[in-house]
């Protein structure tokens, strides 16, 4: 008995065409194909033969494969045939898993910058603060010297 093939539905409604594809993965193997994607073997035949619909983010993945990362600063980066992206001044390509990774600790470290950066407002703002009391108890302690000179002068006028 021969199995139907799954047809689109609405939640996977972006599909690509089979030619598309191959044209696409031309020169990749099927193996490669699939180990670049992430799938089987066998999906990755049953892509091309038309029989399984291809996910737009696997058309996707091999578009930018084919023509390249889009804008200058993406120059000279490249994917090798091992799914792997690599920097121009790099030997050892990037995984995915890794990029995230990165992403991750740019994150962090925008979030610890601006976390440093209140903290040295907040440290700003204390040191003003310091100097406003430093000022007041200058103030306090003439003031006590001068009632304390006053009070022995009256002590001693009345004394």
């Amino acid at each position: 008995m021969k199995k139907k093939s799954k047809k689109p539905t609405d939640s996977t409604r972006f599909f690509v065409d089979p030619d598309e594809f191959q044209s696409l993965t031309f020169g990749t193997s099927v193996d490669q194909v699939a180990e670049i994607a992430g799938v089987s073997p066998g999906t990755v035949r049953r892509w091309l033969a038309g029989s399984s619909p291809i996910p737009y983010a696997v058309a996707q993945l091999f578009r930018l494969r084919c023509r390249g990362l889009v804008g200058p600063d993406w120059e000279d980066w490249r994917f090798g045939a091992d799914g792997l992206l690599y920097h121009p001044q790099w030997r050892r390509g990037f995984t995915g898993r890794e990029l995230a990774g990165m992403w991750i600790t740019t994150q962090l470290a925008a979030g610890l910058r601006a976390d440093l950066r209140q903290a040295q407002r907040d440290k700003a703002a204390q040191q003003a603060e310091i100097e406003q009391l430093e000022e007041r108890v200058y103030f306090y302690r003439r003031q006590v010297r001068l009632e304390a000179s006053l009070g022995l002068a009256l002590v001693r006028m009345v004394g």
